[in-house]
C-alpha cells in the first residue's frame, strides 16, 4: 500500500457536533465567525468589521441572520442583547 501525503499535525481542539451544527458551519462565513468569536467575545458589529478586515463584505443584517443560525444550533450564546 503506497501512502499519498504523510505529514503530522497538530490537534488543537476535538469538537463533536450533531449533522445540523455541521450544516451550520458548512457555510464558510459562519466558519469564520466561529473562529472570531473562539478568540473574544465581539458584537454584531464588531463582527462585520472583523470579517470585513479578511475579505467577507456581509450587511449587519447577514451577520445577524448567520448569528441567529449559529445561536439555534447551539453554537454560540448570544450574552446581550441592546437596542
Amino acid at each position: 500500500m503506497s501512502t499519498l501525503v504523510e505529514k503530522k499535525i497538530q490537534v488543537n481542539r476535538i469538537l463533536t457536533m450533531n449533522p445540523n451544527q455541521a450544516r451550520a458551519i458548512e457555510e464558510p462565513v459562519r466558519a469564520r465567525i466561529i473562529k472570531i468569536l473562539y478568540k473574544k467575545s465581539l458584537s454584531a458589529e464588531q463582527i462585520t468589521k472583523e470579517l470585513r478586515k479578511t475579505g467577507y463584505k456581509k450587511a449587519l443584517t447577514t451577520i445577524r441572520h448567520h448569528l441567529v443560525i449559529l445561536k439555534e444550533t447551539g453554537l454560540i450564546e448570544i450574552a446581550k442583547i441592546e437596542e
